[in-house]
């Protein structure tokens, strides 16, 4: 028997079908489980004071490398360049050394000419900042580690942390080596030629306190952690003014932070040799994220994220057992996006033209004759067509996310590079 719906039953099929794609769209379906397409992330690189080392962590603040970087004596400053090298200031040894991708040591003396490269970051043009301590300034080198300018920014007391905002914007977080001397630790803003803007652009509101990690979220709002008993991270307008006091706090002596693709906050605490994470709108996500960082009074120090890269994921595969790939060139990965995307459209074509077409060739089971079977077959319909919308909607947005040209690299210290698998150790 044939079975064709007919009249009455479109109405509820048809609301079926919106009320469930709204549903689809709106929920985050893939939050358990990975999406058949991989989703976009970046790995988390930890300096641990004296460890001699970088780490590597996944998105789970699961270790995947306690040695990604090695050889270094008093590791500090961390940055990655634009095609994924990193690079590590040592201050005992007086040099910044490269480590591609894969953390495989490409220079040992890239730099020389510092004394102690606390601080690092890179502009938009690939031109690497370093903050030394020691001399007190700022240098500026090429994207061959030319020295451009061994007084790019000088006059300043521990030049610890830098960031840059979208616009082009030095911000230098100092404090005075006596501590407490409050006119001293400050940040101070300077434009992409090194002219002082404000030297007191941001200054201490309590006692004992100066200023430590730096970093921009997505609108330009700039976030500083102030080191002291009381730590605190505070949030700031694009114009410099205080918008929260008490953004974050709970905790003493935050050091480095930085921000994920997705907007979530990461502070390393010296004191507790942790490191937190907290979603965009402060709130306390994971007070263990990575732990167990020193066992020889060493502490987690400098952040920086890595280049995004997909996540790959086997059939049935939940959060927990995520095994992270090596992703392809950019224009490869929206090549295989956009097919990815089309097949995904396909589906969707194909779902809806046999809801729309039930009532007249019956394209649902031929073998459902009665009207709970017709339903069942009906909602794995809706089902098929949901996920095909969604997954459209996010490969759309990962699709447009690789196109853009995103905030400069060196908005947080971070560099866009590519963690990567196969090492061979220096």
């Amino acid at each position: 028997m044939k079975l064709v719906l007919k009249g009455i039953w479109a109405i509820p099929v048809i609301v079926s079908i919106l009320i469930l794609g709204a549903i689809g769209l709106s929920q985050d379906v893939f939050a358990q489980l990975c999406p058949l397409t991989g989703c976009l992330t970046g790995n988390l690189y930890v300096v641990v004071d004296g460890s001699n080392r970088v780490s590597e962590y996944g998105i789970l603040g699961n270790l995947i490398d306690a040695t990604f970087a090695t050889g270094l004596t008093v590791p500090q400053g961390i940055a990655f360049d634009s095609d994924g090298n990193l690079y590590v200031g040592d201050i005992s040894q007086q040099k910044i050394r490269k480590y591609d991708i894969a953390g495989n040591l490409v220079n040992a003396n890239y730099i020389t000419s510092v004394s102690f490269p606390r601080a690092l970051v890179f502009d938009s043009a690939g031109n690497l900042y370093v903050g030394d301590t020691s001399l007190n300034k700022i240098k500026k080198y090429s994207p061959t580690g030319a020295l451009i300018d061994a007084n790019y920014i000088t006059g300043l007391d521990n030049p610890n942390y830098l960031a840059f905002d979208a616009a082009g914007n030095l911000y230098v977080a100092t404090f005075d080596s006596k501590f407490g001397v409050t006119e001293l630790e400050r940040v101070g803003k300077y434009s992409s030629t090194g002219a002082v803007i404000n030297e007191n652009y941001i200054t201490p509101i309590d006692t004992f306190e100066h200023p430590a990690g730096l970093a921009f979220d997505s609108d330009g709002n700039l976030y500083v952690a102030w080191d002291a008993f009381t730590g605190k991270i505070r949030k700031y307008s694009p114009t410099g003014a205080l918008i929260n006091a008490n953004y974050i706090t709970g905790f003493r002596f935050p050091q480095s932070i930085a921000f994920d693709s997705t907007g979530n906050l990461y502070v390393s605490l010296r004191e507790t040799d942790t490191i937190r994470k907290y979603d965009s709108s402060g709130a306390l996500i994971d007070a263990n994220y990575i732990t167990g960082l020193s066992t020889s009074g060493f502490t987690p120090h400098n952040l920086a994220f890595g280049k995004f890269f997909q996540l790959t994921c086997g059939a049935g595969t939940t959060q927990q057992e995520i095994e992270c790939v090596q992703a392809p060139a950019v224009t490869q990965q929206i090549a295989d996006l956009q097919s990815d995307l089309a097949q995904a459209e396909a589906d969707r074509d194909a779902a809806l033209d046999k809801l729309l077409n039930l009532f007249t060739n019956n394209s649902c089971d031929p073998t459902a004759e009665t009207i709970p079977e017709v339903l069942v077959c009906i909602t794995d319909l809706i089902a098929d067509l949901a996920a095909a919308l969604v997954t459209i909607t996010e490969l759309e947005a990962q699709v447009e996310e690789l196109g853009q040209p995103g905030p400069p690299v060196a908005n947080q210290g971070n560099g866009q590079g590519v963690p990567a698998q196969g090492k061979n150790k220096p």
